[in-house]
């Protein structure tokens, strides 16, 4: 029978009101509104991008997200049915949505605007990589939105197509290409631009910001993109679930 699961991350962990957002979700489904703590977050992205990647040995996936950006070290330890408990990860605030609305005020990027946002960055990306313990020689997977929709434009991609997205190889030369092209664009511009429109036009620019600090970070040139993450580690846990019920 179908069985309806409701769960939120970040932007629930953080809000004033949750409590009223599950009230009214239970009131309408009947359902509790399950809140990932960003520990649980980073296990379930890690799950889900395996999918994509395989076993490539030691790893460092990105995923960057509208109110946080996690950092997960692989391998750790194996959990069963409940895949694996990440060597170390670190939660950050970095949420392309908050920067965005913090710094970025002008389109066409102004660049001072950018540059302080990059001088947050890169010290919160400094400290994540210091509480991860990475030995340098991980590989760097990254996943969701704005990691796929790069990838995508770099591919020029007419339709999204998943299969050719997984394991794409973004190097830090497209990325910083597409940086200076986005950065010198309206909005109303950025719009016109496949993979763009509907609400990710303004934040593209701190995404973006994101994988170029990471990626000198970490001392990469390239990035493995995954378009599996969050949710499909979630799926594979609720089948799990209901498979030993």
């Amino acid at each position: 029978p179908f069985k309806l699961s409701i769960y939120a991350t970040s932007a629930a962990r953080e809000a004033s009101n949750t409590a009223e957002l599950d009230a009214m979700i239970q009131k309408k489904t009947g359902v509790k509104l399950n809140i990932i703590s960003w520990r649980e977050e980073a296990r379930l992205s890690l799950q889900g991008a395996k999918l994509s990647t395989g076993d490539i040995g030691s790893m460092i996936l990105l995923d960057i997200g509208g109110g946080s950006t996690e950092y997960i070290l692989s391998p750790g330890e194996i959990l069963g049915d409940m895949g694996e408990k990440p060597a170390s990860a670190h939660g950050t605030n970095l949420g392309v949505v908050r920067l965005a609305e913090t710094y970025i005020t002008k389109n066409p990027v102004d660049q001072w605007e950018y540059v302080h946002m990059v001088k947050e960055i890169k010290a919160t990306v400094d400290e994540a990589f210091k509480r991860l313990g990475a030995n340098g020689d991980e590989t760097l997977v990254g996943t969701a939105g704005t990691v796929t929709s790069l990838a995508a434009i770099a591919m020029e991609l007419d339709e999204y197509d998943p299969e050719k997205i997984k394991n794409y190889k973004l190097t830090y030369n497209m990325v910083e290409s597409m940086r200076k092209k986005f950065s010198a664009m309206t909005c109303k511009e950025r719009e016109n631009v496949k993979y763009l429109a509907g609400g990710r036009e303004d934040l593209i620019i701190p995404g973006i910001a994101i994988i170029l600090a990471t990626m000198e970070r970490a001392g990469a040139n390239h990035l493995l993109v995954s378009d599996y993450g969050l949710r499909e580690g979630l799926v594979l846990d609720l089948i799990n679930e209901r498979v030993n019920d």
